[in-house]
């Protein structure tokens, strides 16, 4: 449970793509809106703020998450593109829900590498640079009762085909 604040996270340097990697079956829990999770200025590439990669059963609600695009440049510009708020891949039962994502350089959630039972849930998206949500390969996913906003080209959500015709 993290209560009220400004917590600011960032990338270790040792070779990770992320800042925060969530375990399976860890419940990370905010106070509502005034719960705020940040990613350092300054950060590289691919850092991605929450990783939860070939993981189960993780939900994360009630938290802003801002991607700090004044301190992490424009990724289609600068090759930040990778630097999603939240980065799913090869999990299951991941549960996004009354989060609100803004300011990210890269997506704001994507789905990767055979998402399955993912879902969004009463979330936020504002000011994202590339996609809100991103599939690239997922089965049986679902973006509900979510709010679009500001996104670069209106790129609100979008499948992106792969090699395997998912």
């Amino acid at each position: 449970l993290l209560p009220p604040g400004t917590y600011v996270i960032s990338n270790s340097g040792s070779g990770h793509s992320y800042a925060l990697d969530v375990p399976s079956g860890v419940v990370i829990r905010g106070s509502g809106p005034g719960t705020v999770v940040r990613l350092a200025s300054g950060q590289i590439t691919w850092t991605r703020g929450f990783n939860v990669a070939s993981r189960s059963n993780v939900l994360i609600e009630d938290l802003t998450y801002d991607g700090n695009t004044a301190g992490n440049p424009n990724g289609e510009t600068n090759a930040c593109e990778q630097q999603a708020g939240f980065f799913v891949n090869a999990s299951s039962d991941v549960i996004v829900r009354g989060v609100t994502v803004q300011n990210t350089s890269g997506d704001g959630i994507y789905w990767y590498g055979g998402a399955v039972r993912c879902s969004v849930d009463g979330c936020r998206f504002d000011n994202i640079q590339r996609v809100g949500v991103n599939v690239q390969s997922a089965t049986d996913c679902l973006v509900n009762g979510s709010y679009f906003k500001n996104n670069a080209s209106n790129n609100h959500i979008k499948a992106e085909l792969d090699n395997a015709g998912q």
